[in-house]
């Protein structure tokens, strides 16, 4: 697998982690930016190096990613009922 794929998979599965210990959306939300965007950005480094590539080509395959979630993450804290409203359409 490519670096940004690894990264993306590995980011999925740890604010997975993070949503079933706490049960709020917005911190999964936050913990995933947390972890891919630089220069924390861990996830971003880990990747790279596995894949032997360079961090600044991976960054710049990730910037529509990055620029959707922190989309996703403002309409969410602006507007805290769509947070709740999938969940409400399945289980009423």
């Amino acid at each position: 697998m490519d670096g940004p794929g690894a990264n993306a998979g590995l980011a999925g599965a740890l604010a997975g982690w993070v949503g079933a210990l706490t049960g709020d959306p917005l911190l999964v939300l936050a913990t995933l930016l947390g972890l891919i965007t630089p220069p924390g950005g861990f996830l971003i480094y880990l990747t790279a190096a596995q894949a032997g590539a360079q961090v600044h080509h991976e960054v710049r395959e990730l910037v529509p990613v990055i620029a959707a979630l922190v989309l996703l993450l403002a309409a969410l804290v602006l507007f805290p009922p769509l947070t709740l409203w999938l969940p409400g359409l399945f289980f009423g």
